[in-house]
């Protein structure tokens, strides 16, 4: 395994910690979004220049299956630039010049001109917090460890749609072991110290 302890080892990667994952019940609200701010605010302090943020964005002509996608959560169907898909302001204040990654599709994983893997290359330690566990977050662990980056999943820093589909993400990651690993926040800390 990785040595997650090495200051030039793993990337911290905040997944779309933004409004329109905030305000349950509306839109794709999170029933615990607020909870995992702290978590999450205290694993990028231990980062620092080694955190990602990224945010999930409706394309400029969604095409095939993101039509109907769309259509069914028109809420959704404005520009990128929509209030919506800001930040919340806590996650705001870690972003820094180069380091936010705005994608159109759930895994913000993508290629060697885009997503985390143009920033962090081809086989890196990922942590990755955030939501939605059972979208955002699984997508991008799923796409990334096939690809062959190390994963860990802060899954106390992860908030799910519901209780329940937090519970099936977390199996569903489990079954990808050893390509994925769980982890609570307090165990990455204590390894990094």
């Amino acid at each position: 395994m990785m040595d997650i302890s090495s200051t030039d080892g793993p990337w911290l990667v905040i997944i779309d910690m933004q409004t329109i994952f905030s305000e349950y019940p509306k839109w794709w609200g999170c029933p615990n979004f607020n909870e995992i701010i702290q978590p999450i605010l205290n694993l990028a302090a231990e980062y620092g220049d080694r955190t990602l943020i990224t945010r999930f964005v409706r394309g400029p002509e969604p095409q095939g299956s993101w039509v109907p996608y769309y259509e069914d959560f028109n809420f959704a169907d404005v520009p990128g630039s929509d209030p919506i898909y800001d930040l919340v302001p806590e996650i705001a204040n870690l972003v820094r010049d180069d380091n936010v990654i705005t994608m159109t599709t759930f895994s913000k994983w993508g290629n060697e001109m885009h997503g985390i893997r143009a920033k962090t290359g081809k086989d890196p330690h990922l942590v990755l917090a955030g939501v939605a566990t059972d979208c955002c977050v699984l997508s991008t662990a799923m796409s990334a460890a096939e690809a062959g980056a190390f994963v860990t999943v802060a899954l106390d820093a992860c908030a799910g749609s519901s209780d329940e589909n937090q519970l099936a993400a977390k199996n569903i990651l489990i079954g990808y072991a050893p390509l994925i690993s769980i982890s609570t926040t307090e165990q990455l800390l204590l390894r990094r110290s």
